[in-house]
């Protein structure tokens, strides 16, 4: 890999980058279930699931540390009804923000059930603990 500087060639192992890693997935996921726990989201969340979303998502071990952290099923979300290059549409790196701007455009169906908006306290709970 290139090093901060942009010039210097590094070099480092699959174990010791998962060394580093893997502990970090356990801190962020254990505090995104007691965000859960302390909002009463329990019910609601081992319902349906996780679903991630984002280029850390595609790091190997993501799905499961989420699934062993949070004891719930876990999968990569993906960008949904778009059209576009592959290497957009099939990768969770695109997913949030595809969403975002489908929701602003107002082509973002609704469906029924339990939604949780990006203005509730759960999400400002898990931003205050991921500060």
């Amino acid at each position: 890999f290139t090093g901060v500087d942009g010039r210097t060639q590094r070099k480092t192992t699959k174990k010791y980058l998962a060394d580093i890693i893997g502990p970090r997935f356990e801190e962020i996921f254990e505090k995104i279930n007691e965000v859960i726990r302390s909002e009463n989201y329990t019910d609601v969340i081992n319902a349906g699931g996780a679903i991630i979303t984002g280029g850390g998502a595609l790091i190997d071990s993501c799905e499961q540390a989420s699934e062993q952290v949070l004891g719930i099923n876990t999968r990569l979300g993906l960008p949904q009804g778009i059209k576009g290059p592959n290497e957009i549409i099939s990768n969770p790196a695109y997913a949030t923000a595809i969403g975002l701007l489908k929701y602003k455009a107002g082509s973002e169906i609704p469906r029924p059930g339990f939604r949780i908006g990006a203005g509730s306290s759960f999400f400002k709970r898990i931003q205050k603990y991921l500060k």
